[in-house]
């Protein structure tokens, strides 16, 4: 599997945005495996330290692999790091931003609002769009939902520009778009 998405990520600038939880750790791991060029920044560092990361190179992508952990902050702090996310991924010019999320997480009904900000900010809802791949999944191992998502992506990257929004990830991996 991990040999058809060499040529989507062969050589791309990756910045994951978050923590050192076991899917940030997977995707890292399989994004140097495919020849990605992946770097982290934590999310609690803030707009400059985004921005810098997002800067490093030409056409860098981002991938935040844990959307969960901001379904934990308290209900009034949930919102801020994806906009801000969202908001330097298109001061940027990001092709593409990917948020995954365990819906089977115990923060899955606090996750709601922050997948409806993301799908309304891939569709141009709140200004000017940025390409962005919510990729939801229940019940999977790190290293399959991190596939699945990478091959997602990759489907963009390979030209299907209109392949943004809300998808989910079934327990093959395949993924399907998910009901907006």
């Amino acid at each position: 599997m991990l040999h058809r998405l060499l040529p989507a990520w062969r050589g791309k600038r990756a910045v994951l945005a978050g923590g050192g939880d076991e899917t940030s750790r997977a995707m890292h791991a399989l994004l140097e495996k495919i020849g990605a060029r992946p770097s982290c920044v934590p999310i609690s560092g803030g707009s400059e330290a985004v921005c810098r990361a997002l800067q490093s190179g030409r056409g860098t992508l981002l991938i935040v692999p844990c959307l969960n952990a901001l379904a934990s902050l308290p209900p009034g702090e949930r919102l801020a790091p994806l906009r801000m996310l969202l908001g330097e991924a298109r001061e940027a010019g990001t092709p593409l931003v990917i948020l995954m999320a365990d819906v089977g997480d115990e923060h899955s009904q606090r996750l709601h609002p922050l997948i409806r900000y993301a799908d309304d900010t891939a569709r141009g809802r709140l200004g000017d769009a940025v390409s962005v791949q919510c990729i939801q999944y229940e019940a999977l191992s790190a290293q399959r939902a991190c596939i699945g998502a990478l091959a997602c992506g990759a489907r963009y990257l390979m030209g299907d520009r209109a392949h943004v929004g809300v998808f989910s990830l079934g327990q093959d991996s395949a993924f399907h778009r998910a009901e907006s």
